[in-house]
């Protein structure tokens, strides 16, 4: 019985793991698309401030 309880506390500490890189990974994705947005925007700005 003990092997089956640490057998289900290692799964949870996996699906737990999971979620987190998962959580962290979709972070960074979200993160990383508003610096190029604002990158972007800048880059614009600045390009048009230019030529005009």
């Amino acid at each position: 019985m003990p092997a089956l309880l640490k057998l289900a506390m290692i799964l949870a500490l996996v699906l737990l793991a999971v979620v987190v890189a998962v959580k962290a990974a979709q972070l960074l994705l979200y993160v990383g698309l508003l610096v190029l947005a604002g990158s972007g925007v800048a880059f614009f700005l600045r390009r048009s401030r230019v030529t005009r």
